[in-house]
């Protein structure tokens, strides 16, 4: 948001204010609220599973293409969990 000059409060308010007003006219099915809160906790995830292995990395090129594999094969399987979890936590 910092490159468009735009804070997150505008941003927030924005985006919920263009939310409201289309729920008046169409209601927005739950799907919709819970596909955006699950795409930012698995894009968080991503982040912090991502940068954990990359400052993990040792030995030269070699250990960068073996952090980047296992960071890819843990934020799937963090995804996978994680997307379990918050199915059960918005559905039940």
């Amino acid at each position: 948001m910092a490159q468009l000059n735009v804070s997150w409060d505008m941003y927030l308010d924005t985006a919920f204010s263009a939310l409201e007003t289309k729920a008046n006219l169409i209601p927005i099915p739950k799907d919709v609220y819970a596909g955006l809160l699950k795409s930012w906790v698995f894009g968080g995830l991503i982040a912090v599973v991502s940068c954990s292995a990359g400052l993990n990395a040792r030995g030269g090129a070699l250990g960068v293409g073996k952090a980047t594999s296992r960071a890819v094969r843990d934020s799937i399987i963090v995804t996978i969990v994680a997307n379990y979890f918050l199915t059960w936590a918005l559905y039940s």
